[in-house]
Order: C-alpha cells, then structure tokens, then sequence
C-alpha cells in the first residue's frame, strides 16, 4: 500500500480511554457482534477479532503529570490567543484547577464552554 505522496508527512493516532475496553467493546458486545455479522466471512471476521483483541492487549499510557498538563493548556492557550488575536486573561493554572474541581475529564470540560473564575473569559 502506497499513499498518495502528498500524504507522506500524516499519520493517524488512535487513543482510547482507560475504561474503552468495559465502556465499548464489553457493552456492546463487540466480541459477539463481529461473530454474528462475519459468520459468513471468516477473513474478514478474523481480522475483526484481531482487532479487538490487540485493543484490548494495547499497552496503556501513563497519565500525564500536573506539569504536562499545564504546558498543553499553556500551549492551546497561546495558540488560540495567536490564531483569533485575542490577549488571554486566564492562566493555565485556573485552568487546571477548574478542571479538576468538577470531576469532568479535560477535553469534555473544555468542549462544554464555561466561565472560568477570576477571569472574564468563558471556555469552549
């Protein structure tokens, strides 16, 4: 397989959370589903199966440190305030802690669109 040469720099990333296995391939009975609908086709519901299970095999990646996530905010920060020339008034640090104090994960509570305390910005 030969990409398109103007493809040659792009490469996909796949990343699942902790808990995809039990919230995805458990509940929805992924297992039984590539049975039932490749019955007929053992080649392609072999490399269905092989799928699975080297997702469920996948090695997991340590969660990052306070630091990292603290840089990537600073960075996705930054780089909205360059790309809409806007001049930020909320630090990483608020960020960070508003995150952390709702429970929610990062990329759905900075999706959700919120005030941030202490500054006049709202994030979404």
């Amino acid at each position: 397989m030969h990409p398109d040469p103007r493809l040659e720099g792009v490469m996909s990333l796949f990343a699942f959370s902790s808990s995809y296995a039990e919230d995805v391939i458990d509940k929805k009975n992924e297992f039984m589903n590539v049975e039932t609908a490749f019955a007929e086709d053992p080649e392609i519901r072999d490399a269905a199966l092989k799928t699975l299970n080297a997702i469920l095999s996948a090695p997991e990646l340590a969660p990052l440190t306070k630091q990292e996530i603290l840089q990537t905010l600073e960075q996705i920060r930054d780089f909205h305030a360059m790309a809409y020339d806007w001049e930020p008034d909320v630090s990483a640090e608020n960020l960070y802690a508003e995150t952390e104090a709702s429970g929610y994960l990062l990329r759905t509570r900075l999706r959700g669109g919120h005030r941030i305390p202490g500054s006049a910005v709202s994030v979404r």
